[in-house]
């Protein structure tokens, strides 16, 4: 057991040292992107200030695609709404453009300052790729998924150098508590163990959940862990690929087909909506591309970013009767704790507490590192000084 500690111990520092610069880096950032998704909204605070008032009422949803529509020549792939009265209408065409629409008069939403957001953007570069940009961007992730399973190591491995060899007491409390007076090696020591204890359970999610992201076969086994198989992942489209709604790769997009009651009864969807599940905050409509598809709603009771609070309704185009309706608890297992773990990375799945639960232990894993490296070069000095002795 005593030899099993020892190795145990030097793979630790190795796999510290290896990975400790890489660690401060995803760590630094993930304490900037704690509030992230707070400081898009209050970038945008400002950028449409509508008071809901009797006098102003809201145009008919189709109408509203029609004026953002417009400029784009075709439908929008999703619509999104919010139960607030005084946001904006979104309309989405995928990746390739976002329109704002004033839901009261119809007018195109300037996009607004994009400072903070574009901030957020390189601080997510460098946490995900280390900064890296294009066909460099592959290298980067790979080294960030190799140091973030070293550092799953590390945690893990933490937990078991942790336990003092006697339990006793006086022992835990020296590495539960903050000890004040001590100076060098002793506080560095404290620090280390004392964070690392405090820490080791959200670091286990964050990091755990960040192996999940960066590696397909660690999403596998999430499933396999339940007993079930993991889904057939869709093959990457290739550049020249075509899509239904934008006819071909050099021809020219589809006509605009205005919607009207007959094609998409779309204030009716919300009001279905609205029936089962009340309460909602944010809904998007999934527009069919074919007349034969259902209409599909997502619905959100939360942040958007908390599987748990999110259900999906595919409605009848016509009728707006509801088809089928599909709710967190009614999906697998293995599905619910791949979609927790997705967003138990940045915390966000428990809201704003767990956020910040997980901006102090990204702060906490920087002193980790810190104390880490003091500690090793602190040995490696006495370990230079008894061989001149010698």
């Amino acid at each position: 057991m005593k030899l099993f500690r020892r190795v145990l111990f030097w793979m630790h520092l190795s796999a510290g040292l290896f990975a400790a610069i890489v660690v401060v880096i995803m760590s630094v950032t993930g304490v900037l992107l704690t509030y992230e998704l707070q400081l898009q909204q209050w970038e945008r605070r400002g950028v449409v200030p509508i008071p809901a008032s009797p006098e102003n009422s809201r145009l008919p949803l189709e109408a509203l695609i029609v004026a953002g529509a417009s400029t784009r020549q075709k439908l929008p792939s999703t619509v999104t709404v919010s139960s607030d009265p005084g946001q904006v209408v979104t309309l989405s065409w995928g990746r390739e453009a976002t329109v704002m629409v004033n839901p009261y008069s119809g007018g195109i939403v300037p996009e607004g300052p994009t400072t903070v957001r574009d901030g957020l953007a390189t601080i997510r570069t460098w946490h995900r790729w280390l900064g890296q940009e294009g066909e460099s961007r592959p290298l980067g992730r790979s080294i960030t998924g190799v140091c973030n399973m070293a550092f799953l190591f590390l945690v893990v491995s933490g937990l078991y150098l942790w336990f003092p060899r006697k339990w006793l007491w006086s022992n835990f409390k020296a590495i539960l508590l903050f000890r004040g007076g001590l100076v060098s090696k002793a506080r560095d020591f404290n620090w280390h163990n004392v964070i690392g204890v405090w820490s080791m359970i959200p670091l286990c999610f964050i990091v755990f959940s960040g192996a999940v992201i960066s590696y397909p076969w660690v999403s596998d086994l999430v499933y396999n862990a339940f007993g079930e198989e993991a889904p057939v992942r869709r093959a990457p489209r290739s550049p020249g690929a075509t899509s239904p709604r934008t006819g071909g790769l050099h021809g020219e997009p589809e006509a605009l087909t205005p919607p009207a009651v007959g094609d998409f009864n779309l204030d009716a969807y919300i009001a279905m909506a609205t029936e089962a599940e009340p309460g909602w905050r944010t809904l998007r409509i999934n527009m069919p591309s074919s007349a034969d598809e259902p209409v599909s709603l997502a619905i959100d009771k939360g942040s958007g970013r908390q599987p748990h609070l999110q259900s999906t309704i595919e409605v009848n185009r016509v009728t707006a009767e509801v088809l089928r309706r599909v709710t967190f608890s009614d999906q697998t297992p293995g599905s619910r704790a791949r979609r927790l773990l997705r967003f138990a990375h940045t915390g966000e799945v428990a809201g704003v507490v767990g956020q910040t639960l997980a901006g102090l232990v990204s702060a906490g894993a920087v002193v980790l590192a810190y104390t880490g490296i003091a500690l090793s070069w602190r040995r490696l000095r006495a370990w230079l000084a008894r061989r001149a002795n010698a």
